[in-house]
């Protein structure tokens, strides 16, 4: 019961405030993110957007680099043309960084029970690309991980879900992610997955 009530008191927060606490990020201070964030409405080009999935990568930089278990991960990055797009840079940033994190932790789960030099054969890899079509800015965000049946896919958006071990994970990211992206942007946030075959998440953003 205990454990609920934190759970619902940290969704109501985030929904209102979307507060980020970073620990030790290499290459980027916390004074300077926040610096860059705005909560604000924003037009701006997709380039600007993807200087913010540039940053979000900063941040997550000592997750991504090489460490005993496992080489780098890999990051592909395929920006597309530029055009106008209405959003809350802050509020998007956020999206990028629950997105980019989960699959993170779905390459690690899938590492398991790997060697070193297995995982250096098929390396963890995240692919990042932007384009422009049907009237809306596409962010695609893929992994390499373990992907998920469709049970799983179906309730991943749902508050509280999670498949990650107690203690890990408030099951709350992808929740507050597509809330963002449906409600506040008014678009859509889908995955593309099945196991064995890594997850893509597809944000679409109408533009201007």
């Amino acid at each position: 019961m205990t454990d609920n009530i934190v759970k619902l008191l940290t969704l109501l927060s985030c929904e209102k405030r979307l507060i980020l606490v970073f620990e030790g990020f290499g290459g980027i201070s916390l004074k300077d993110y926040k610096n860059s964030q705005t909560w604000q409405w924003s037009i701006t080009d997709i380039q600007a957007l993807s200087e913010g999935i540039n940053s979000t990568l900063l941040i997550l930089g000592h997750r991504l680099k090489a460490d005993s278990t496992r080489p780098a991960i890999q990051i592909i990055k395929d920006y597309g043309d530029l055009s106008l797009v209405d959003y809350y840079p802050g509020a998007l940033n956020q999206v990028f960084m629950n997105l980019v994190a989960n699959a993170i932790d779905a390459m690690e789960e899938g590492n398991i029970g790997k060697t070193y030099q297995e995982i250096e054969l098929n390396p963890n890899t995240i692919t990042i690309r932007t384009y422009v079509g049907n009237d809306m800015v596409v962010v695609r965000i893929k992994d390499n991980g373990l992907g998920m049946n469709q049970e799983t896919r179906a309730s991943l958006f749902n508050a509280f879900f999670t498949t990650k071990p107690s203690g890990k994970g408030t099951g709350l990211g992808l929740s507050i992610s597509y809330k963002i992206i449906t409600e506040q942007h008014g678009g859509k946030l889908d995955v593309i997955t099945a196991p064995l075959t890594g997850a893509e998440f597809v944000i679409q953003i109408p533009l201007q």
